[in-house]
């Protein structure tokens, strides 16, 4: 009867036509994997001669994922019956049916992973498995043997190689950069199929095992799989080639037979690069010898494995006439040209995914040995040079693999040689400045940036092609342009490697080397090629992540900053990619500025600027490069302030927020004269006539500038007049500056009636998102900032008043008044009183959390005087109470994620810096009771702020120590408060917290966890906390953990009571404990749930699914 249910589920799962039916078997199928009975049924249908294919592949599917996750509902005597099950199961599937075969041979490793090798007899499962295989037929066997083999030594994958960070350091580079590095392509594709043991729930000491025997067992397994070459076939040695490769992986250089340079098995997979059916599975096991050959981690040759590494390299180089014959081709096609023509070579005609293969092969050859490349002798340039041939080839997938093997070789040419000498010396030898040592590491690393100087310079001619605008670019799509743009970005990094390498001057003068013939052919009376112009733009553009290391008053980059602005100013891609260039040399313009350079520079740029401003094409770039030059040349800015002025007020008069206001304004006119402050009453012609000018003017005033850029120009000039003027003048000038940006606030909030609409609104909101760019561009101007927040206050009111309905409008509104506090610090101190009184009402005619963010802000500044606490702490009670009131359940937290994260945040602030007000009797316990269920909130943030309150509230270097600072009458009894609130909750929170760590929250949460506890244990834990957390530990189920398991959570806790968490009064070990409690709890779902169903509070169990 079940066999018969399973079918019919399987059998509406793949054939049914309906949705909803094909749903419900999905879900019907899910709930029986999970049980017990799936064992049985699986087998059974696996077993009968009559099952259909689909059948038979789902229920060997099934089977496979209960060995990985069920393996402990099993009593001991049936795991013989399941092995054997398996086994004849595999010999049935052995010819034909692969993909069940498949899954049956992943059952059999995970199967493996779980039972030690005793139990499987002498040599483990290897020897178990070829004993019964010994007397079926070849070819069954065979088939049987090879998946096995390849599978298992997938169940354990070392970790290796790390990839190089594409990020630059702030060493002999200069610092971060603006964007993020595009990573580079992965060396080798990841398996289709393999038994990852992290999808097995065996413990962490079994995986420890199993790892151990599986390497023990590499020699047999080699044994084996040259054995199997004797089969005639491609597909046999296809197979026993992608087996090599995966026990070359597992045993990552280590516990190899020692003459594996001259076994068969490395013969075959150097032959097979030369046959198009082993191809491919050559690739992935010469990339694995390869990698055996060097230590994976630092890339240190293997001196025994010497003679095959001159073997692999020698055979990999050997494929370069197939690949130039392939990059030939590739790139007529890529030029438009016949790849087939005559002027290409049809010796060889490899198809795309074996050139993609020769690539990876170059690539891994180099980064390998790239300890060995960096030798710089003449061998080491054939390497080199097929690398240099990956990179020119126009598939993304193929030249992105070289990337980086170029940044770690660039890399490495750029260290400082003083260092170089330094990690040559013996540990403990100091390496003195001009030293012997030192000079002749500065030596040998200037002869091998020499040596390597042409590469990098054929690279910078690639890099530079690749570059270049196409032809259709004005044509492409939006999407097409954008993934253009992210390769060029890609490019750029490259170009940049290749700069530091190389040295950046050298760099510099070869990309300037277009631009100079460009101006030649112009004086000769050729047309301008623009495209070449803006294409040496681009890429020294690129190199301004690097302008720390170019000199002061470099005369190349000042040479070209004088000749930006001699540049046509069509087509707008070429002011457009200039104007990048300037931001992102700005810094150095300003250093070179300082140093007295280039002075009368400024004033042609900044016209240069507002000229690409004009252009809706070029003004965004215009606008940043406006900003980064007033923010990194603004203490030069005061002869041209007249200058900066007229700009601010042209740009004020442009964007989405001056279109959308008048529009606004328009509108308002036509619908009637009601409003908050009475105008004249105008008749229906009249409003009409004033709609259409208002609308006219909107138009005309907004033109092609994006409101973006108007922020930009915004923020340029405010930090240019803060850089410039003399310290009493700036009151007078930010005043001035802020007046056009009040004015269309208060009117428009003046002109609207109570019954506001939402539309109205929403037209306004620009506008005051230009006053919060205004006050995060105010830097250290404290006294300024608060007169501003003064005078735009009532407006900003009104509109939290108009816009109570409309959560993204409040939020808007009330990021305005969190940068307007932020950026005025103690200087609001007289609009205190207003605010404490306007943000409590506001919260409760909205519930918006951004009003609570408001009051924390405001906390953090004024906490620390006791003076604030008569009209700061009513306030903080009522915000804090009525959230707590509003979070009564775990699914109101979930509802509401940002009101827990900002409620939270609020109390962690209160707990740090005035835990006087917090710790009242009034307060405290229903905040307790919220964070307590708030632990279990999904949402990471608002979960990690109600993690952060509770470390600050129990620590006592946090909240006890803030309330020692800050003595008064009531200190012993909000001391005693909290020790009485500990004692209430206490239990019950450890239980939480655990809960969380063995499964109800995410993983990742568990580091977050940690330090709760440890404060709790610190505070009290020969109080209570230390028992709490044994009766917690001592409730879970053995099946979950054991009592080893147990006794050693309970040991770090202990440790931290005791004063032993680690020297710097961390929580390493705690955490440590709670990671392992949390990965074995975690290893199926039967441990996970009868662990939390054990910890968390049975009225949540249906809500966590564990009901």
């Amino acid at each position: 009867m079940a066999e018969a249910q399973v079918i019919a589920a399987i059998t509406a799962l793949y054939r049914s036509d309906d949705g909803a039916v094909r749903n419900e078997a999905d879900r019907w199928l899910e709930a029986w994997q999970a049980s017990a009975e799936a064992w049985t049924v699986a087998n059974a249908i696996l077993h009968n001669p009559a099952s259909e294919p689909e059948f038979t592949y789902f229920c060997a599917q099934t089977l496979k994922t209960k060995v990985q996750r069920d393996y402990e509902e099993l009593p001991p005597d049936a795991v013989p019956q399941l092995r054997d099950s398996l086994l004849a199961l595999l010999l049935r599937f052995g010819k034909g049916a692969p993909a069940v075969r498949t899954q049956l041979c992943l059952a059999m490793a995970a199967l493996a992973a779980h039972l030690p090798a005793a139990a499987w007899g002498e040599g483990g499962v290897l020897r178990w498995v070829m004993d019964r295989l010994a007397g079926q037929p070849p070819d069954v066997a065979m088939s049987c043997m090879l998946e096995l083999l390849t599978v298992l030594p997938q169940v354990r994958r070392p970790r290796r190689r790390a990839p190089a960070p594409r990020a630059r350091t702030s060493g002999s580079a200069a610092g971060p950069r603006r964007r993020a590095a595009a990573p580079s392509a992965p060396s080798a594709p990841p398996r289709t199929q393999e038994a990852d043991s992290r999808r097995i729930s065996s413990r962490p000491e079994r995986r420890a095992a199993f790892a151990a025997e599986l390497r023990a067992v590499i020699p047999d397994a080699l044994n084996l799989l040259t054995s199997c070459l004797s089969q005639p076939g491609e597909t046999v040695r296809s197979q026993v080639l992608e087996s090599l490769g995966c026990w070359l992986k597992l045993s990552g250089g280590d516990e190899l037979p020692p003459g594996l340079p001259d076994s068969p098995l490395v013969a075959a997979a150097l032959q097979g690069l030369g046959v198009d059916g082993t191809f491919h599975a050559s690739v992935d096991a010469v990339v694995e010898l390869i990698w055996v050959t060097v230590d994976p981690r630092t890339c240190v040759p293997n001196g025994s494995m010497t003679g095959l590494s001159q073997h692999l390299v020698g055979q990999v180089m050997g494929l370069r006439p197939r690949f130039s014959v392939a990059l030939r081709k590739a790139i007529a096609e890529s030029d438009g040209r016949d790849g087939g023509g005559d002027d290409v070579d049809d010796e060889f005609d490899d198809d795309e995914e074996a050139v993609k293969g020769m690539a990876r092969l170059f690539c891994e050859v180099a980064e390998a040995y790239i300890q060995l490349v960096l030798a710089a002798t003449p061998d080491v340039l054939p390497p080199v040079e097929a690398l240099l041939d990956a990179t020119a080839h126009p598939d993304h997938e193929i030249y992105s693999m070289s990337f980086g093997f170029w940044h770690k070789l660039a890399r490495q040419l750029s260290i400082d040689p003083a260092a170089a000498a330094a990690a040559a010396q013996p540990p403990g030898s100091p390496v003195a400045q001009g030293s012997p040592a030192a000079a002749a590491a500065a030596a040998e690393q200037q002869r091998r940036r020499e040596f390597f100087r042409p590469a990098f310079e054929k690279l910078v001619a690639l890099v530079r092609q690749r570059m270049r605008l196409p032809d259709g670019y004005h044509s492409m799509r939006s999407g097409e342009r954008a993934d253009w743009r992210r390769s060029r970005h890609a490019w750029g990094d490259v170009l940049t490697d290749a700069a530091v390498a190389m040295g950046e001057t050298r760099a510099l003068q070869l990309l300037l080397v277009p631009l100079t013939e460009v101006s030649q052919a112009v004086a000769a009376g050729r047309e301008f090629d623009w495209k070449t112009a803006e294409l040496a733009l681009n890429c020294v553009r690129e190199l301004g992540v690097l302008h720390r290391s170019f000199a002061t008053g470099e005369p190349l980059l000042e040479q070209l900053l004088s000749a930006l602005p001699t540049l046509p100013s069509t087509p707008p891609q070429l002011p457009y990619t200039g104007a990048l260039l300037l931001s992102s040399y700005a810094e150095w313009l300003g250093r070179t500025i300082s140093a007295g350079h280039c002075r009368d520079l400024l004033p042609r740029l900044l016209q240069m600027l507002m000229t690409a401003l004009g252009d809706p094409q070029s003004s965004s770039a215009a606008a940043i490069a406006i900003r980064d030059l007033c923010d990194c040349c603004g203490q030069h800015m005061a002869p041209f302030l007249e200058q900066l002025s007229a700009l601010y007020g042209k740009t004020l008069e442009a964007g989405a927020a001056t279109k959308a206001a008048a529009a606004a304004a328009a509108a308002a006119a036509a619908a009637g004269p009601a409003g908050v402050i009475a105008g004249p009453v105008l008749n229906a012609a009249q409003r009409s006539a004033a709609a259409a000018a208002a609308a006219n003017n909107a138009a005309a005033a907004a033109g092609g500038l994006h409101e973006d850029d108007v922020h930009a120009v915004i923020q340029g000039v405010t930090m240019a007049l803060t850089r410039c003027l003399p310290e009493q003048q700036l009151p007078t000038a930010l005043q001035a500056l802020a007046r056009p940006l009040l004015a269309p606030v208060q009117a428009a909030m003046q002109q609207f009636t109570p019954s506001l609409s939402a539309g109205e609104l929403a037209a306004q909101l620009p506008l005051f998102d230009r006053l919060a760019t205004l006050f995060q561009a105010l830097g250290e101007q404290r006294g300024a900032a608060a007169a501003v927040l003064q005078q735009a206050w009532p407006s900003i009111d009104v509109g939290l008043q108009r816009a109570a309905g409309d959560k993204s409008a409040v939020e808007r509104l009330g990021r305005v008044l969190r940068y307007g506090i932020k950026a005025s610090d103690r200087a609001c101190a007289p609009m205190l009183p207003t605010l404490l009184d306007a943000l409590p009402a506001r919260f409760a005619q909205t519930r918006h959390p951004v009003f609570i963010y408001t009051v924390s802000e405001l906390l953090k500044v004024f906490a620390s005087e006791p003076a604030a606490d008569g009209s700061m702490g009513p306030i903080l009670a009522a915000l804090l109470g009525s959230s707590a009131a509003a979070l009564t359940t775990l699914q109101a937290m979930d509802d509401q994620p940002d009101l827990v994260d900002d409620t939270f945040l609020l109390a962690g602030r209160a707990a740090a810096y005035c835990p006087r007000m917090l710790l009242l009797p009034q307060l405290l316990p229903p905040l307790l009771d919220t964070a307590v269920l708030g632990v279990l909130v999904q949402h990471r943030e608002a979960c990690r702020s109600v993690l952060a309150f509770l470390t600050r509230l129990f620590d006592p270097g946090t909240a006890l120590a803030a309330l020692a600072r800050q003595p008064g009458p009531d200190q012993a009894s909000a001391v005693a408060l909290l020790e009485a609130q500990l004692s209430r909750v206490g239990q019950a929170l450890v239980h939480v917290l655990l809960g969380g760590v063995v499964g109800a929250l995410p993983l990742s949460r568990v580091e977050d966890v940690a330090p709760v506890l440890q404060a709790m244990l610190r505070l009290a834990g020969a109080k209570g906390v230390l028992a709490w957390v044994t009766d917690a530990a001592r409730a879970v189920p053995d099946a979950a953990l054991t009592p080893s398991d147990k006794d050693a959570l309970v040991a770090a806790a202990a440790a931290v009571v005791q004063g032993n968490a680690g020297m710097d009064g961390g929580c390493e070990g705690l955490e440590a404990a709670l990671e392992t409690v949390s990965d074995l709890a975690r290893r199926n779902k039967r441990a996970m749930r009868a662990a939390q169903a054990a910890l968390l509070p049975p009225a949540l169990h249906a809500q966590l699914g564990l009901a």
